[in-house]
């Protein structure tokens, strides 16, 4: 898919009640993608965490953007899912690379 027809499937608004969280990998940048949306207070990442072969955290990756309603929201659905909820800024993940 071309970076213009990702960037106008991106761009179209998001409901309401809708949050876009996004895997996080050296190819991905959470800001990169809110940059393509109307509501980049809504968009976060996700990096799910192994230990001994079961995923049980999860960082969830803040942008500067990102709104404390959206992080808790997120922080609420993972705790729900028996998940160890940490949050990092995207900052310190492309810093340590």
């Amino acid at each position: 898919m071309s970076d213009s027809v990702a960037s106008r499937r991106l761009a179209m608004p998001l409901m309401a009640a809708s949050l876009l969280a996004a895997g996080t990998s050296r190819l991905v940048s959470i800001a990169d993608l809110a940059a393509m949306t109307f509501c980049p207070e809504r968009c976060i990442g996700l990096r799910f965490v192994s230990f001994a072969g079961h995923v049980d955290a999860l960082e969830l990756v803040r942008i500067p953007q990102t709104s404390e309603d959206t992080i808790a929201t997120c922080r609420e659905v993972f705790r729900r899912m028996g998940k160890d909820v940490t949050i990092v800024h995207e900052s310190e993940l492309t810093e340590s690379r």
